[in-house]
């Protein structure tokens, strides 16, 4: 038997696909991406890999970087304007503010012009996918959403891109994630 917590995460997921499927027989064409930071735009290089020992050398030399990938940060990009997506931080990161996930994102790669337009809100005791779902019922104005997460969601399983955090937003994860959305009957802009 199910429990009560899965029970009530089921329902908030059917009413999110059927305001979703909604929208778009409405002709609305609103993304959202929920986007985690470590694991998925941060990547985990293993040590003696050349990207960890470029981190290393640039530590040793005292140069300010970041923890993003740039390559996956730049197939994040590509992504999200293929599709005009409106990206929604929901890693921990968030606890730092909106603008300073914005600012982080784009000196990281990012580029420019992608929407980064909410946080999953703060609850303590919730989890991802509650926090993701509670985020969508309360901006019920999307057509179709996406997650991008090193974390495993078994609710959610069907709308997760689940990045390995030693590659991040690879090239396989960029062909699955545009795979979602088609699943979704979303297509690029330039197909509309």
């Amino acid at each position: 038997m199910e429990s009560l917590d899965t029970l009530k995460l089921m329902h908030a997921l059917h009413q999110c696909e059927r305001t979703a499927a909604h929208n778009r027989q409405n002709g609305r064409s609103k993304i959202y991406a929920f986007l985690d930071f470590d694991g998925v735009i941060n990547v985990f290089y293993p040590p003696g890999s050349p990207q960890y020992e470029h981190l290393v050398q640039l530590s040793k030399q005292n140069v300010p970087f970041q923890f993003s990938d740039e390559d996956c940060l730049k197939r994040l990009s590509s992504l999200c304007l293929d599709y005009d997506i409106n990206l929604i931080i929901s890693s921990s990161w968030r606890y730092s503010g909106l603008a300073y996930c914005q600012d982080y994102l784009v000196k990281g790669g990012l580029d420019q012009n992608v929407k980064v337009t909410g946080m999953t809100s703060d609850v303590i005791g919730k989890t991802r996918e509650e926090l993701i779902l509670q985020y969508l019922q309360e901006h019920p104005d999307y057509s179709g959403f996406l997650i991008l997460d090193d974390m495993s969601m078994p609710h959610l399983s069907k709308y997760l891109v689940h990045c390995d955090s030693m590659h991040g937003y690879d090239e396989k994860q960029d062909k699955k994630a545009r795979q979602i959305l088609q699943d979704q009957r979303l297509f690029p802009i330039t197909q509309k």
